[in-house]
């Protein structure tokens, strides 16, 4: 029995999960390191090993330790691992307790399940010889703040009377003299163009005056011909003549003087020839729907295997009995096998209790 003790100690260094045949399971988990604020103890971060009953299902990696390093066959070592199960039940049922060594140890609650204790050895990897540790931590007396009022002292400077303001102020030098007399000169240069654009625009837009500005009024040798609108003659009668017009097979008659009563001024409505559409050939474009398959979420794993063969013979053999059965990844050194996917929780929490209650099979679910 201490030889698979020490396999178990050294599987839970590297793996999360360690399985005894129709036995359960030990899962670790890390946990942050703590100061224990009564003590003064440091604990350094740690790996938190569980035990699941449920875990009965032989996923070979205890048994695969054995025939690495004590050269047995893999029989053997699954023969040699129900009976160490058998010893720890029959050692719980007479003690009530089983002590792993360097592991933890295993006891009866009051309802006869089944619990386990931890030992104070330290399996996370980043952890190693790390332990528990007392500080000798004392409180720091902080110094009482003095607070110093600051007294505003104003100063009366004498002041002297300027005697002489224009003797303060800076005279300007030539430079800027010269810049200002070129600024004088070229503003006018500058304005009158935009002046005389302005108005020449204003004017041709309407905006300024009844007639336009030309440029050859500007000559003041020329006189400008005015030109005088004259409307031409025409009868009022003229213009409401009748006009039929022809278009694509459309007649449309407008109101003339002819059409229109003096009594009671109703025009005649307008005919139209309806235009029938001609009939055009369709097609239609055939597309084929392609149906993408669903990604289930939720696996029921049944084992974890470090030796891809043995996992993919499961999953031939959930294969055969109709179930999705693959091979979801590898998580460490193992193949974690899924015997059947679900598309939400609860399908699979229905399946992994239908298995238990008919086969007898410990599963587990896991979320991707």
């Amino acid at each position: 029995m201490k030889t698979i003790d020490k396999h178990i100690e050294n599987l839970l260094q590297d793996y999360t999960c360690v399985i005894i045949p129709e036995m359960g399971g030990f899962i670790t988990s890390e946990g942050e390191g703590y100061l224990d604020a009564k003590t003064n103890v440091f604990h350094p971060p740690f790996k938190r090993i569980l035990f699941n009953k449920n875990l009965t299902n032989n996923d070979g990696l205890l048994a695969n330790a054995l025939v690495n390093q004590d050269q047995l066959s893999f029989e053997e070592a699954t023969k040699l691992l129900l009976e160490y199960k058998d010893a720890c039940f029959a050692k719980l049922d007479s003690e009530g307790r089983v002590e792993i060594e360097r592991v933890g140890v295993l006891f009866f609650d009051t309802e006869k399940n089944i619990q386990f204790q931890q030992s104070n050895k330290n399996f996370l990897s980043s952890s190693f010889g790390l332990s528990p540790k007392f500080l000798s931590i004392l409180p720091i007396e902080q110094e009482p703040i003095v607070k110093v009022q600051e007294k505003l002292v104003e100063v009366i400077r004498p002041t002297e009377p300027i005697k002489n303001r224009d003797s303060i102020k800076p005279e300007k030098t030539t430079k800027e003299k010269k810049k200002k007399r070129r600024g004088a000169v070229l503003l006018p240069l500058i304005i009158l163009p935009l002046l005389v654009g302005g108005l020449y625009v204003a004017n041709q837009m309407g905006y300024v005056g009844d007639q336009r500005f030309q440029i050859s009024s500007i000559n003041p040798f020329s006189d400008a011909k005015q030109v005088v609108y004259s409307p031409r003659a025409k009868s009022f009668e003229q213009f409401f003549d009748k006009v039929v017009q022809e278009t694509n097979n459309e007649i449309k008659v407008e109101p003339t003087l002819d059409n229109v009563s003096d009594e009671n001024m109703i025009v005649e409505p307008v005919i139209e020839k309806e235009v029938i559409p001609e009939k055009v050939d369709s097609t239609y474009v055939h597309t084929e729907l392609v149906e993408i398959p669903e990604e289930l979420p939720y696996h029921v794993v049944g084992g974890c295997f470090s030796v891809e063969e043995n996992a993919q013979n499961l999953v031939e053999q959930w294969k055969a009995k109709g179930k999705n059965a693959s091979i979801i990844d590898k998580k460490g050194n193992l193949y974690r096998v899924s015997l059947q996917s679900f598309s939400s929780r609860l399908e699979a929490n229905d399946f992994k209790e239908l298995l238990q209650e008919s086969d007898d099979i410990s599963t587990w679910i896991l979320k991707k």
